[in-house]
């Protein structure tokens, strides 16, 4: 699943689909993506713009993955195993869009 996180008039705007080993994904800067393993085994890979650095946390914006207002279905979601910092991720309402200049 993915949120816009981008300020302007798609900020909020979501997509979700189910991916297999045939699929690739372009994940625009500013653009939130959160993942769900469905199968026994997964191998899920990405590349990023540049290496993560705890100082340049303050310049990222993140969404909470269980926000009702996005509308992602995820399945089984009281049994998956999310990340405590996953978990305290502010709701889209409080999320501050991401200016184009900070991306």
């Amino acid at each position: 699943s993915w949120v816009d996180l981008r300020e302007g008039e798609t900020f909020g705007n979501t997509y979700q689909t189910v991916i297999d080993a045939s699929k690739g994904i372009f994940v625009p800067r500013g653009v939130a993506n959160g993942f769900q393993v469905l199968s026994d085994t997964v191998s899920y890979s990405y590349l990023v713009n540049d290496y993560w650095a705890l100082e340049l946390k303050p310049k990222y914006a993140f969404v909470n993955y269980a926000d009702p207002s996005l509308g992602i279905e995820w399945e089984n979601i009281a049994e998956a195993e999310v990340s405590e910092a996953d978990k305290h991720h502010p709701l889209l309402k409080d999320v501050k869009p991401l200016k184009k200049e900070d991306l």
